[in-house]
């Protein structure tokens, strides 16, 4: 696997450091990504999964969460994620996709609404496009199961692109290819990181308070 690219800090309020290494473990590749604030304060590090017997990725929560994770959810949002959590554990472990990272996107996408739809024409609680649907032959996209399933395989499928790397992946489940790897070739952040920001944060909540309240 190649080495992440080095990106340059840029004036926003979280930046990144990328690094890359050989994990030894069945000989199998993994990938770090850290992700720390201005004042180092808050800090992820992401480590995918090296196959060592159980599914999804090994994660670290940050001891402080700074001013990278929100409050813990409450309300409408806690109930409709302790619903669906169950078929998130399940994802998580068959695709080998950290828990986190799916319940982020659902809550950036969705707020864990199974029946919301974007002006994009986007539906169910990752929002996936009905054309990618039924390539992928995922079923009813309002079902939070297919959904569940049919976003994490589209989610791994773009993270296995960018060789785990998280920021890049994220970038093109929310807009395709072209924002990452144009953002690649001239060694800078994605366009859209402000929704790799909120994704990510929504990490950290979850994995720290789980689904809230």
């Amino acid at each position: 696997m190649k080495p992440s690219p080095t990106v340059p800090r840029l004036p926003r309020r979280a930046t990144l450091a990328l690094a890359a290494l050989t994990c030894v473990a069945i000989g199998a590749g993994c990938a770090t990504a850290d992700y720390y604030d201005e004042g180092g304060g808050s800090r992820v590090d992401y480590e995918p999964w090296s196959g060592t017997g159980r599914g999804g990725h090994t994660v670290h929560i940050p001891d402080d969460p700074g001013g990278l994770a929100p409050a813990r959810w409450e309300g409408v949002v806690t109930e409709r994620c302790r619903e669906v959590e169950p078929l998130m554990r399940v994802a998580a472990m068959e695709h080998r996709v950290d828990i986190g990272l799916i319940a982020g996107i659902i809550h950036v996408e969705s707020h864990f609404n199974a029946t919301a739809k974007s002006r994009s024409g986007a539906r169910g609680l990752m929002q996936v496009m009905p054309s990618v649907g039924r390539r992928l032959k995922c079923g009813n996209l309002t079902d939070p199961k297919r959904n569940i399933q049919c976003g994490v395989t589209i989610l791994k499928r773009f993270l296995a692109r960018y060789d785990d790397r998280v920021i890049f992946g994220l970038s093109a489940y929310n807009a395709g290819y072209k924002i990452p790897n144009d953002a690649l070739e001239d060694g800078e952040l994605p366009a859209n990181y402000s929704y790799v920001e909120k994704v990510l944060a929504s990490r950290v909540s979850y994995l720290r308070y789980g689904c809230g309240h």
